[in-house]
């Protein structure tokens, strides 16, 4: 997203990708649409998906997300955790929150937007940024959240096929998630019936979503068991053999 409408930038990387190609013995990506564009491009290539899902060595004992900020404990704690960039769908909650009087909302991570999220008029009453949480240590604070938001934006191919980690972590945690309607988040959410699959340009749809859950607490802890059902099979342990196979 970050080269869109850089037309030299991007004929300099393909120039790049292009040479560097040539020297690989085989191609590692991320998931399987990803795969196909690189299969059809270098179609002699050997085409590698290794998920990036979390370890379950990762998780840990929980730190209570009460005792460091100011919150009102009834509330549903809707989190954000990675980079505060554009197009992670960081002004779409920021947008919605103030129509959202049965939650608070949380940003781990660091980045870029943080001034303006420190400059919402709702900053340290129903919004909250801990920064510099180490990753080996995130998901202690990840199971806290109600809802964890993955709002990736159209922002052109690489984000449309994207596959957040975010979204894998939230699972390990027992945290269902609210993300963007694209192709490989849509599966893994459908597939493990972890969560609700959403229009990032429908605020309103967004809204209704939450707020539907909350009514529904039948619905909302069936989400929860399938995250910690999902996880045992969502993990790295079981890509790591995988991954070390490719060297060999």
């Amino acid at each position: 997203a970050s080269l869109q409408k850089k037309k030299y930038k991007q004929l300099f990387w393909i120039l790049v990708e292009n040479i560097s190609i040539k020297k690989c013995s085989c191609i590692i990506n991320v998931n399987d649409s990803i795969a196909r564009i690189l299969n059809d491009k270098f179609k002699t290539k050997d085409i590698n998906v290794i998920f990036n899902f979390p370890s379950l060595l990762l998780n840990k004992n929980a730190i209570n997300i009460i005792d460091k900020i100011p919150v009102d404990p009834s509330r549903k704690i809707l989190l954000y955790q990675g980079g505060l960039q554009a197009g992670r769908g960081i002004t779409i909650l920021l947008e919605i929150i103030p129509f959202l009087e049965e939650c608070f909302l949380l940003f781990l991570g660091m980045g870029n937007l943080k001034k303006i999220i420190k400059s919402h008029s709702l900053y340290n009453k129903r919004i909250f940024l801990i920064e510099n949480i180490p990753a080996s240590e995130i998901l202690r604070y990840t199971s806290n959240g109600y809802l964890g938001m993955s709002l990736i934006e159209n922002l052109g191919k690489s984000y449309y096929l994207s596959l957040p980690n975010k979204i894998f972590e939230y699972c390990h945690a027992g945290v269902p998630v609210i993300a963007s309607n694209f192709p490989e988040i849509r599966k893994f959410i459908e597939k493990y019936n972890i969560g609700e699959v959403v229009d990032p340009e429908n605020y309103q749809n967004i809204i209704d979503k939450i707020k539907s859950l909350i009514k529904n607490p039948n619905i909302y802890l069936n989400y929860k068991n399938n995250c910690l059902n999902a996880r045992t099979i969502l993990n790295w342990e079981s890509q790591e053999t995988k991954f070390i196979q490719i060297f060999r």
